[in-house]
């Protein structure tokens, strides 16, 4: 047999794999938390310690997370913000408003690192380095998607003034996006990894492999529900209906097939989706429920209650027309993909399944109201919910877009044109965004 000796070219990328391979694995990651840290930074110590802007409601927040640092006292159910901020301020010794902004900063860039894993997470290893260069730009759009704001951008109002300031920043309404409450931004990671988790159960529904139904995996799903429920209840009351659907799909398919191994395998994948997502949900919602509703631990407000109301809160803030208008200039890019790619958007697993949590999220909205004190109030704390459902529709579709980035020369003519227009009015939403956050630097 004749040897084979390796020559000076094959040996130098041999030994020089191990060394790229940890580069492009980690090198994009490292770009995306610094760029985050330093991007984020500055606005977010004018919202927090320097409270430049009155409306938000960090003040509040903070206040109970003092109180708790203090006292060990805490009346309110979603409390993982004020429980991470207590403890910042308790190992260290900073001011409160400092903790608060560590703890908001590193809420922020667990956001953009879980975003980034979900965005590569189905590249091919022969894409992968590139996947994640272009993952970085898009995960940063993701955190910085807005509302298209036309009257922003047509505003005479000088720069630094709170009329330029307000006409970018929609706030309570229909924002993937918002950024003057925390315990909000706090969920974000969070919900991102329970959506992510659940759609890679669901999409291994049929196939033999049971690693997704283990128990250890059905831990996981139990363990970042509680955590939801912890960081804010939104999410669970659009995925609690969700869920619901997909059993119900499912035992559906069990019922029309035939033969006794088809339905038992069936059966025993809807338990699974049962005692680890529906179980869970809906007890840690019954709790969140009567620690609100039913004043079971003496809360301050002594009323609290939500309706049945069709309209209500949007009729307090808009009229249908400008309602339609505001939620589609929110969601331009979202609609553009959906419409100009069709099926091959819309059959992906995580697509259909945060189409679903949107259209929950946006028949709360319309369809109940809550009251504080025998009064509607003026926001409306079901509006979290469609945004939380907005911010993971964004996730999947940045997703989608990177691999069209990816394989943007392996697509037809048609497909790339689709994806060029659909990045242009992704580029509108990010123009908005970035026009807020001067507009914030200025004030």
């Amino acid at each position: 047999m004749a040897e084979y000796y390796l020559s000076t070219e094959e040996y130098r990328q041999i030994s020089a794999k191990p060394t790229n391979r940890y580069l492009g694995r980690y090198l994009p990651l490292l770009i995306l938390i610094l760029a985050t840290a330093i991007f984020w930074g500055p606005v977010k110590y004018k919202l927090i310690v320097l409270m430049k802007v009155p409306f938000v409601d960090y003040k509040q927040h903070i206040d109970i997370a003092l109180k708790f640092a203090e006292c060990g006292e805490i009346k309110i159910p979603y409390f993982l913000f004020h429980v991470i901020t207590a403890g910042i301020h308790w190992l260290t010794g900073l001011e409160i408003r400092l903790s608060a902004y560590l703890s908001d900063m590193m809420a922020i860039i667990l956001t953009a690192v879980i975003m980034f894993h979900f965005i590569t997470s189905e590249i091919p290893s022969e894409h992968l380095f590139k996947g994640r260069l272009v993952a970085i730009p898009m995960t940063f759009f993701a955190l910085l998607f807005a509302p298209i704001a036309f009257n922003g951008f047509m505003s005479s109002a000088p720069l630094g003034s709170w009329l330029r300031y307000l006409s970018f920043y929609t706030g309570y309404f229909h924002s993937a996006n918002i950024y003057h409450n925390p315990t909000l931004l706090m969920l974000k990671p969070i919900a991102l990894l329970l959506f992510w988790k659940y759609a890679a159960i669901i999409s291994k529904f049929y196939a033999p492999d049971t690693r997704q139904f283990s128990l250890r995996s059905g831990l996981v799903m139990v363990l970042l529900i509680i955590f939801n429920a912890l960081a804010k209840p939104n999410l669970l009351i659009c995925f609690l209906p969700t869920v619901t659907m997909t059993i119900l799909y499912f035992f559906v398919m069990a019922l029309k097939c035939r033969g006794n191994y088809a339905s038992s395998f069936f059966l025993s994948r809807i338990k699974f989706i049962i005692l680890y997502a529906f179980g869970p949900t809906f007890i840690v919602l019954l709790i969140q429920y009567a620690f609100m509703f039913l004043n079971i631990f003496d809360l301050d407000i002594k009323d609290v209650s939500l309706k049945f109301a069709p309209f209500a809160v949007l009729a307090n803030n808009f009229t249908l027309i400008s309602f339609g208008a505001n939620f589609t200039l929110s969601v331009a890019f979202l609609m553009s993909v959906y419409l100009l790619f069709r099926m091959k958007f819309v059959r992906n697993i995580y697509t259909i399944l945060a189409t679903v949590l949107t259209v929950v999220g946006l028949l709360y909205v319309i369809l109940f109201a809550d009251y504080i004190n025998h009064k509607l109030s003026n926001a409306g704390n079901l509006f979290w919910s469609l945004q939380i459902t907005l911010f993971i529709t964004v996730a999947v579709t940045m997703k989608f877009m990177t691999h069209n980035m990816v394989n943007f020369h392996q697509l037809s003519p048609r497909d790339r044109t689709l994806t060029l227009i659909s990045l242009t009015i992704l580029s509108i939403h990010i123009f908005s965004g970035l026009y807020w956050y001067i507009s914030l630097l200025h004030i």
